[in-house]
């Protein structure tokens, strides 16, 4: 599409073009973007933030989907159960990333560390115990040591000091009784702030991991600074850099491959591990770009490939050191006047040979397609966005959390209906529209005969809605400006291979659009659009 409606109108929302094979019936199909199903919850506040990661704790190695739920952060198993780890505060920038041994996650100006180290169950042993003893663990010996227990039973707690595959031994205090009866309720969590004063006296707006390092992006600045070799909470005042090419703040960091993207509000630099002593990372030789970022968290990876808005709001693709344009006018025009870009975020997923990288906004969400080069739209239903954000590969799944619940969905394009209970009622059907290109005749009248969309027919559902699925049409004669609906034509009830969508004798017109949309729950594969006209200049 472009901004002058009139002259340009093609659309796509909630589905996207896929190349065919060689030798096929159509050389491009439109297809349904995938819709949701439910799989788990986590705490009861919206979703903040996502992360999978696979950690060599020192309990073992786990992998783990990290969930910002409102102000509380979970870990989830394959399974979808969700364990709490610890309160962030009212969320604001979320990021995250670990090394070997913890996870970080950032809460602009704060971080937060968590090793591995959680155990929760009940005392089995005897009564008036000086140490806590569960038969039914299988600790590492000495893994919980300096940590706190908590008796949640008698509001006791203490500084763990050893414990065996089946004990804890802490000198309780502040409880009723500060010792261990049957059935007494206990947890320990190495959920932690970070609090060395070389971090809070920066603070961080978000954090990348690379060689072994931690690295953050203090806020407000043109610094980037670090954690210690191998450490996720030991700081040193002088492991810094300015990124100081330009005198502007550093509104996101990324790795890519082996450089480090350091994004300013007018340009980009690239900096690259040199080993030297002290702090080791450096500006890359030739490592500027006069290009900006537009907002902290416009920027994203897709498929190990790093997208971004820039400052002159243009999406771009980075192609070693060469931000590529990637959007159209269209797209640009929608940055620019429909959007408000102080508060867009990036996600990214793929699907069946498919990886998109899009960036909503409270007025929509725009998607490019890395393997079809093709922009589409996606909205949720009576919402102008998609709710759905964060998404991450996990359980053999792509879910996504949605932004406006606790709930964590499973993106699946067999699905076509958007599983949520808030703000709107639960599967609400999700709407597929394709907008064509006008059929202009040089200002001259034209009479349109017939138009004919081809599709994979007798799709229809066993029972109730999509039994009997229906596409709908409209046509515009004033260049996309106000509709008129045409009669319904069916997809095929389940079996009926044959139907087709035609419609006949539509009258004439300068300059015709013509909409399609399919709101049945059912799969859509458009394969072509005939149309045919007489008279104008065609």
């Amino acid at each position: 599409s472009h901004r002058s409606q009139p002259f340009s109108t093609a659309r796509l929302l909630n589905c996207y073009p896929e190349l065919m094979p060689p030798g096929s019936a159509y050389p491009v199909i439109l297809q349904r973007a995938p819709g949701t199903k439910d799989w788990s919850t986590a705490g009861s506040g919206s979703i903040r933030g996502m992360y999978q990661a696979e950690i060599g704790f020192s309990t073992g190695r786990l992998d783990r989907l990290y969930v910002v739920s409102g102000r509380e952060l979970y870990s989830v198993d394959s399974d979808g159960t969700a364990t709490l780890l610890g309160d962030i505060g009212t969320p604001n920038n979320i990021d995250f990333a670990h090394n070997d041994v913890a996870l970080v996650v950032v809460n602009e100006p704060r971080a937060y560390h968590f090793d591995g180290r959680i155990a929760s169950g009940t005392h089995n042993g005897s009564a008036n115990s000086t140490y806590l003893e569960d038969t039914t663990a299988n600790w590492v010996e000495d893994v919980f040591v300096g940590l706190e227990i908590q008796n949640t039973t008698d509001g006791s707690k203490g500084r763990i000091t050893a414990n065996t595959q089946t004990t804890i031994t802490a000198t309780l205090y502040g409880g009723t009784d500060n010792d261990w009866d049957s059935s007494d309720a206990y947890s320990l969590n190495s959920f932690a702030e970070i609090t060395d004063p070389d971090f809070t006296t920066r603070g961080a707006g978000n954090v990348e991991f690379m060689e072994n390092y931690l690295l953050f992006r203090e806020p407000n600045s043109d610094r980037i600074f670090g954690a210690e070799l191998g450490s996720a909470t030991e700081f040193d005042a002088l492991d810094f850099v300015n990124v100081d090419s330009n005198p502007d703040y550093v509104l996101g960091t990324i790795t890519d491959q082996r450089s480090l993207i350091a994004f300013g509000k007018k340009t980009t630099e690239f900096y690259e591990n040199t080993g030297i002593s002290g702090f080791p990372f450096q500006r890359n030789i030739n490592g500027t770009i006069q290009v900006g970022l537009a907002g902290e968290n416009l920027y994203g990876r897709c498929f190990d490939v790093v997208y971004f808005i820039a400052d002159d709001l243009t999406v771009r693709r980075m192609d070693g050191n060469q931000p590529v344009r990637i959007s159209s006018h269209y797209i640009e025009q929608k940055l620019e006047s429909n959007f408000t870009i102080a508060q867009g975020e990036s996600f990214s997923y793929w699907e069946e040979g498919h990886f998109f990288i899009g960036f909503t906004f409270p007025e929509g969400s725009i998607v490019f397609d890395a393997v079809t080069q093709e922009w589409h739209e996606r909205e949720s239903y009576e919402l102008p966005h998609w709710r759905f954000r964060y998404m991450q590969k996990f359980a053999n799944k792509m879910l996504a959390g949605d932004y406006y619940s606790n709930e964590i969905v499973e993106l699946d394009n067999k699905v076509y209906n958007e599983a949520v209970s808030s703000p709107k009622s639960a599967n609400t059907v999700q709407v597929m529209e394709w907008t064509y290109q006008p059929i202009y005749a040089e200002g001259m009248r034209a009479f349109h005969d017939r138009l004919e969309v081809r599709f994979e027919a007798g799709v229809g559902l066993t029972t109730g809605q999509g039994s009997d699925p229906k596409i709908m049409m409209e046509y515009s004669d004033d260049g996309g400006r106000t509709w008129k609906q045409l009669p319904t034509r069916t997809l095929g009830k389940k079996g009926e291979y044959r139907d087709r969508a035609v419609w006949n004798n539509l009258g004439s017109s300068r300059q015709r659009v013509y909409r399609g949309s399919v709101s049945d729950p059912v799969k859509v594969y458009i394969g072509a659009t005939l149309v045919e006209v007489r008279g104008g200049r065609l």
